[in-house]
């Protein structure tokens, strides 16, 4: 009798343990949750490094010394086509809202001569060993200079950028251990070298103005990215969802122009928006994994609103995300950009990142 009292205590004893260790297996999947971060892309305006009056629309420009590209075999049109316009503004004649003034100086072959060194060593012996190494070297003068001005003539571009004054420059050849082969490495491809001296400083110029012109004063797109999360955990229910719900907000993105946020691009974005303030409602326990999840949507949804220049909505969630006390960080990180962005729209005088230009 004892026996059977025994066996059956620790039959249900077994039992308990299985239980208790079944739950506690259970507990322990729930609490496990991945996430996983993937890229959305979307464009924007690269706003200009100087403080532009938003109403002006058109650019105007004056080239001289544009008789010197044509004595390099260098195409005036492509040059004009390629480097003498401005992101965001139209293209007239005269008289611009900017007015751009750039003038290029001949590229000009000054001197040729072949230098040398000489390079001393001993051998094993002692004996003493000289070389003569030998090379050309070519002078030439170039230059290059641009500048700025609003349709009231006031110079306004950053002179130290837009400054190059000619001066020397020189070319060396490679080193040969004969004079002769020194001097017929120029002389007998003296056309081209020349040529090619010419058209890398002149193509660099117009690179050069091209690119701090549009710095200072366009309006050129750029491609802006950005993260969003993802449920990664197979076992758990949103993982599908999330995936379907990061697509919708990578084409809806990708749709927007920088012209603007249309309401057709909102309609696209409110599945995604739902979905993530669903999160929120549906897991709201203490446990771990539900303020992970509450993290990520919010997360997400600052994001969203972020990178649609609602700074006011995207601050809301930058501090849930706080007050949630998984990742605070993030939303402090989202603060501070936020906050680097009304600043910036302020100084610029603009109302976003996309706008009509």
């Amino acid at each position: 009798m004892f026996k059977l009292m025994y066996t059956f205590s620790a039959m249900k004893k077994a039992s308990l343990l299985f239980i208790l260790f079944g739950l506690f297996a259970v507990n322990s999947s729930a609490q496990k949750l991945d996430i996983d971060k993937k890229s959305i892309t979307t464009q924007m305006i690269d706003l200009p490094t100087k403080t532009v009056d938003t109403t002006w629309h058109n650019f105007a420009y004056t080239f001289k010394g544009a008789e010197y590209l044509s004595a390099w075999g260098i195409d005036e049109s492509q040059v004009r086509d390629q480097y003498f316009k401005l992101f965001g503004y139209n293209s007239v004649g005269s008289s611009g809202d900017l007015n751009l003034e750039a003038t290029l100086y001949p590229v000009r072959i000054k001197d040729f001569n072949v230098q040398n060194r000489t390079e001393t060593s001993k051998d094993k012996s002692g004996r003493t060993t000289s070389t003569t190494y030998y090379k050309y070297v070519l002078t030439y003068e170039s230059g290059f200079n641009w500048k700025m001005k609003d349709k009231n003539g006031k110079e306004v571009s950053d002179k130290l950028q837009g400054l190059i004054t000619t001066g020397l420059k020189k070319k060396e050849g490679a080193e040969s251990t004969t004079y002769k082969t020194a001097y017929e490495e120029y002389n007998n491809n003296r056309a081209q070298i020349n040529r090619d001296i010419a058209t890398a400083e002149i193509t660099g110029y117009f690179r050069g103005m091209y690119a701090e012109m549009n710095n200072q004063f366009g309006y050129a797109p750029y491609t802006e990215r950005f993260s969003i999360w993802v449920v990664d955990s197979k076992s758990h229910p949103e993982m599908e969802k999330s995936k379907e719900m990061m697509e919708t907000v990578k084409a809806a993105f990708a749709n927007i122009q920088t012209s603007g946020v249309s309401s057709s691009d909102m309609e696209a974005l409110q599945p995604a928006i739902d979905y993530y303030k669903s999160w929120a409602e549906k897991y709201k326990s203490a446990e771990k994994a539900d303020a992970k999840m509450r993290y990520a949507a919010f997360y997400n949804l600052a994001n969203i609103y972020l990178h649609l220049d609602e700074l006011d909505t995207a601050l809301e969630y930058a501090n849930l995300i706080i007050t949630n006390e998984h990742e605070k960080g993030d939303g402090k990180d989202f603060i501070k950009e936020i906050e680097k962005l009304r600043e910036l729209f302020n100084r610029k005088r603009v109302p976003a990142r996309r706008f009509p230009r």
